[in-house]
């Protein structure tokens, strides 16, 4: 099979390693792909094809798209389809043995011409609802794997199923999962220098710190900006002005948003006030989830606990090892850039109460540094509401935030530690985790950076910006030496 091309495919050079290193292994696993719509989910397949037909033509692969599935036969027959081989008539009463029994014979029977195919790569790309696709991948890969352990010549197969899998209990059960995550600004920086070649540094630069802001990192929300942006010939600082910015939301953000939107499971609609009013946070504790659950009437989930384990169990909030912050990925984000264009002045209440909230949790919570970080974080959130139009506006509200945010911030982690050394240190911790943060760390502090550059930007965005922050933050810390 022929992997066709994908010219702007970035940032998943790690699971594409990962998936084959998987592949090559003598340890026979299965790899589950997970991520919500518009991932990259079937552009990574076929970034692995295209990398395994280049270094490894003793393996066979078979890529089959299950858009409406519900059977294993079905699957079975496509990938049989795939192979060119003849359909056996019981395929019917047993799909997983008739499909191991076909692919031994053709790959690893002496007497076939395909003697020198030493694997098997079977890939299922499935565009089902979650309700439907658990039950479906259990069994396949279950029903597969049971039947080739039965066969003399135990041939090496290798399943690849990728989904839009929400149900993360029965994911456990799997040995190998990769989930792929929202992407970055430096991300969204390198996919933007493929789309515009030919601009200088700057106007890149410009580009995709609007089209993060606008797109909160979905890669195909990300895409349709980036391709509507380098048909139209216009600069960035064009494109991109506050009245377009409400017609790129209309015209290429919310389409895919409702697409990503119909995936979350029905038993949670039900829930969809509280679940908006949660998307401010980038984690969030029990206390706040309670705090929101008093403030809204829920039908069906009768308490806290009922709530945080419907949000779990649906990948929108999933607990951390620690099982105290519930962390949150794109659905997120795309909630709170919904809220910017259809209902900002609740955006803003919402950003403002929970800014009070993390002030207070600041002086009295085990996590002083997180709540400090996710304070600054909310008051951002309500200053990118403000139409802050020109260079001069930004630099005016820059320096209010630098004195007021900043200060509050400080004096709250004083609060929490009079021990000058250990205060000292708590400051440090807040500093370092703004001036470096870990792409990897599921709390997401590079976003916090990324804002604080987005908003109060001059000419044009600058990642160089946040020092002033963090200087701002060193000051005001030695403020309390006396």
């Amino acid at each position: 099979m022929t992997a066709q091309s994908t010219p702007h495919f970035v940032n998943r050079d790690n699971e594409i390693r990962r998936i084959i290193t998987i592949v090559r292994s003598d340890i026979r696993k299965s790899t589950l792909i997970n991520a919500p719509s518009g991932f990259g989910k079937s552009a990574l397949l076929e970034k692995v094809i295209e990398k395994l037909q280049g270094e490894h033509r003793d393996y066979a692969y078979a890529l089959v798209s299950a858009h409406s599935i519900a059977t294993i036969e079905e699957i079975a027959r496509l990938f049989l389809q795939e192979f060119k081989i003849p359909e056996s008539e019981d395929l019917p009463k047993n799909p997983g043995r008739e499909l191991a029994r076909c692919l031994n014979k053709r790959f690893f029977n002496s007497n076939t011409l395909d003697v020198n195919i030493t694997r098997v790569v079977l890939i299922v790309d499935f565009d089902v609802f979650p309700e439907d696709i658990n039950k479906i991948i259990v069994d396949f890969i279950s029903d597969i794997r049971e039947n080739l352990k039965h066969l003399e010549k135990s041939p090496k197969v290798d399943l690849i199923v990728a989904g839009k899998i929400l149900k993360t209990v029965e994911l456990l059960s799997y040995p190998e999962l990769v989930t792929l995550s929202p992407l970055t600004y430096e991300h969204v920086y390198a996919t933007a220098a493929q789309y515009l070649r030919g601009h200088h540094s700057q106007a890149i630069s410009e580009a995709a710190a609007h089209v993060f802001y606008l797109t909160g990192g979905h890669p195909q929300c990300m895409a349709a900006l980036l391709n509507a942006l380098a048909d139209s010939r216009d600069a960035p600082d064009i494109y991109f002005d506050p009245k377009s910015n409400r017609q790129h939301w209309d015209t290429q953000i919310q389409p895919v948003f409702e697409k990503v939107e119909r995936e979350i499971p029905s038993n949670l609609s039900d829930f969809a006030d509280v679940i908006t009013a949660l998307s401010v946070y980038r984690y969030l504790d029990n206390a706040i989830l309670t705090n929101h659950c008093d403030s809204y009437p829920l039908t069906g989930c009768p308490t806290c606990e009922d709530l945080k384990q419907k949000l779990t169990a649906a990948y929108i909030y999933p607990t951390n090892n620690r099982g105290v912050y519930l962390c949150d990925g794109v659905y997120r984000r795309l909630l709170t850039i919904k809220l910017r264009y259809e209902q900002p002045e609740r955006l803003r209440t919402l950003c403002e109460t929970s800014a009070t909230r993390c002030l207070e949790k600041i002086a009295t919570a085990n996590e002083p540094k997180l709540w400090a970080l996710e304070y600054l974080f909310q008051r951002l959130q309500v200053l990118s509401l403000e139409p802050l139009e020109d260079a001069a506006d930004r630099q005016a509200a820059l320096e209010g935030f630098l004195f007021d945010e900043v200060k509050q911030v400080v004096d709250a982690l004083y609060q929490h530690q009079r021990n000058w050394h250990d205060f000292t240190e708590l400051v440090a911790l807040v500093t370092q985790q703004l001036s470096q943060p870990s792409e990897s760390d599921q709390m997401g502090h590079w976003e916090l950076s990324f804002l604080f550059n987005y908003v109060f930007r001059e000419k044009a965005y600058n990642e160089e910006l946040i020092r002033k922050l963090t200087h701002a933050l060193e000051q005001e810390r030695d403020r309390y030496r006396s």
